[in-house]
């Protein structure tokens, strides 16, 4: 295991006047470290279960601190020896003082080779009680995502919103990239780690100097209302033995009851013509992972947009906290898809969506997909696809998660 030591200085003034703000209560608010933190880094390999295996090396002239630095080439990572077995690199990363990450950005790398050499998935994970002797410790998931979904444009910082709702504060944080199967090499662009401590800091340190909350960084909206956490006035939300149907099979959940059909096409809406671009979602057939307190799949194609969920009649989505929640509709038979708009929940948790995959299928087979991206604070999402064959389109969240969604439209003609 190789180590690597960065120690963070940072010292903040927050862009206010001396006139307004004494230099007494700066330095009260900095404490005396001015945002100065240890970090300590390290990287291991190991398999995709966990098990021990021969370990990778860094390709010639690649440093672990390329990681963090935007501006270095790469982390390069050679497997090419068939004595070299793993198919996993691990970068923890310790803080001397805890801080709570609920953000991060990961850039592609733009050395030669493409996409061909990027990690099949990444994931992001927290401990506060890590043992760097022994390598034990509880580890909880912030972040669950496959890099096509991510780095669709090359070498361009990807922000991403981590499951991290409660704002805990963490000492250890780890990433973990695998590799592509069959591959010998893989290489890592950028991960927005120390930016992203940065960042936080400055925007507690300001807030506790002026007294002024700074808007802008990513987060996920608080719950207004009781919709997804585990209540014992809500039994389908208690934990049960059966999990909730998975993706990409296409049954309806049975483990989960539920007193509102989920999968019964919408009547009252018009048939649309078979000329000319259309809505063809209306008279599609909808699912959905799981549903929550009858919020059904097929509340997203009845033709309302209104995205508050307690709104009367109510007219949106809502899984349970699932594994890669997802809703789907089956259209009426194959179309040309020229464009799909999704519209959130807007009275609560409007950034459950962020980083929510928006898919087609043609005859089972994936064709293509959008990436939401951060969807806090926004109504609808807009996404051209030129002229793409499906028969089904699929929205798609990752990490554990409840997924909700007001109203899905797909716009096209039957091929």
């Amino acid at each position: 295991m190789k180590f690597s030591r960065i120690t963070v200085l940072f010292f903040c003034t927050a862009g206010m006047s001396a006139a307004t703000i004494s230099n007494t209560a700066i330095k009260d608010a900095v404490d005396g470290g001015g945002g100065a933190n240890i970090v300590e880094t390290s990287i291991s390999y190991n398999n995709n279960d966990g098990s021990t295996c021969k370990p990778c090396d860094l390709c010639e002239g690649s440093v672990l601190n390329n990681l963090f630095n935007p501006k270095s080439p790469a982390l390069c990572i050679s497997c090419a020896s068939d004595m070299k077995t793993c198919n996993q690199v691990v970068v923890t990363t310790s803080f001397k003082t805890p801080w709570a990450m609920t953000y991060t950005s990961l850039t592609s790398h733009s050395d030669g080779g493409g996409a061909s050499l990027d990690p099949q998935a990444i994931s992001i994970h927290a401990s506060n009680n890590y043992n760097k002797v022994s390598k034990i410790g509880q580890w909880r998931t912030l972040l669950t995502i496959s890099s096509s979904a991510i780095f669709e444009e090359r070498n361009k910082p990807k922000d991403l919103v981590l499951d991290n709702d409660t704002n805990t504060s963490y000492k250890d944080y780890r990433i973990t990239y695998s590799l592509k199967n069959g591959s010998k090499m893989m290489k890592i662009g950028h991960y927005g780690l120390i930016q992203s401590y940065l960042q936080t800091y400055t925007a507690q340190l300001y807030k506790n100097i002026v007294g002024i909350e700074v808007k802008g960084l990513p987060t996920r909206e608080p719950t207004a209302a009781p919709t997804g956490s585990p209540t014992t006035a809500v039994p389908t939300d208690s934990p049960t033995t059966a999990a909730p149907t998975p993706f990409p099979t296409d049954s309806p959940t049975t483990a989960v009851p539920t007193p509102f059909p989920t999968d019964s096409p919408t009547t009252a809406a018009p048939t649309p013509s078979p000329t000319g671009i259309h809505n063809l979602a209306l008279v599609g057939t909808a699912k959905q992972s799981s549903t929550w307190n009858g919020f059904a799949a097929s509340k997203a194609i009845d033709g309302n947009t209104n995205g508050n969920l307690w709104g009367k009649p109510s007219s949106v989505t809502h899984t349970n906290w699932d594994k890669n929640a997802w809703w789907s509709v089956q259209l009426r038979k194959k179309a040309v898809i020229t464009k799909i708009v999704v519209w959130n929940r807007t009275d609560a948790d409007s950034g459950r969506l962020t980083n929510s995959a928006v898919k087609i299928y043609n005859n089972g087979a994936f064709a293509t997909q959008k990436i939401i991206g951060l969807s806090t604070n926004k109504a609808k999402f807009e996404f051209d696809f030129g002229k793409v064959v499906g028969d089904k389109v699929v929205v798609q969240d990752v990490g554990t998660t409840v997924l909700t969604i007001a109203e899905v439209q797909v716009f096209g003609y039957y091929s």
